[in-house]
């Protein structure tokens, strides 16, 4: 009888020894199932920053790209600035080169009063012109009244005005002309 009793105790010790095994195996499992969750949150950031990675390496790439096609490109801009004769308060501006002009900006300065006119595209042997009566007026005015009130006086004083353009070439590369006129 003893011999049965002392297999009851192993069988109940294999069954305690069974539910220790159990837990230590669900145990794990949840320590495993924790740190997949980590690793698959660290695999998502790690794809999220490649991603970003790679968008900065090809815009990077295109920036290189147009800084070399920049330092390539052939321009033929330049400028011829003057009044038009049947009035010196209009500018006549012209592109005397073979390339288009674009986002250009012709502004002019007088004693102190500025306008400024821009136009999408000046192309190569393009005429435009600028009405800057509203700059050029207060110093006629002043001129006309420095003859009128000096009797005798013929005016030899001319009005100076400066003129810049500005302007990018079709590839982006910006340039600059600043001129002064007498008038």
């Amino acid at each position: 009888m003893a011999a049965l009793v002392g297999h009851d105790h192993y069988g109940e010790r294999m069954e305690v020894v069974a539910l220790v095994i159990a837990a230590l195996s669900a145990a794990f499992a949840g320590l495993a199932w924790w740190s997949s969750r980590g690793s698959g949150q660290a695999a998502s950031r790690s794809a999220v920053a490649a991603e970003s990675s790679a968008d900065a390496s090809s815009r990077s790439a295109r920036v290189t790209e147009l800084a070399l096609a920049r330092d390539a490109e052939v321009s033929d801009v330049d400028w011829e600035i003057d009044t038009v004769d049947s009035s010196p308060a209009v500018l006549s501006v012209r592109n005397i080169g073979t390339t288009e002009a674009r986002e250009v900006a012709l502004t002019v300065e007088l004693e102190g009063e500025r306008v400024r006119l821009n136009f999408d595209a000046v192309a190569g042997g393009e005429l435009v012109t600028l009405d800057a009566w509203e700059v050029y007026q207060p110093a006629y005015e002043a001129r006309r009244r420095a003859i009128e009130e000096t009797p005798g006086f013929i005016s030899i004083a001319a009005i100076e005005w400066e003129v810049r353009v500005t302007w990018a070439t079709p590839l982006g590369t910006p340039g600059r002309q600043v001129a002064s006129l007498v008038s």
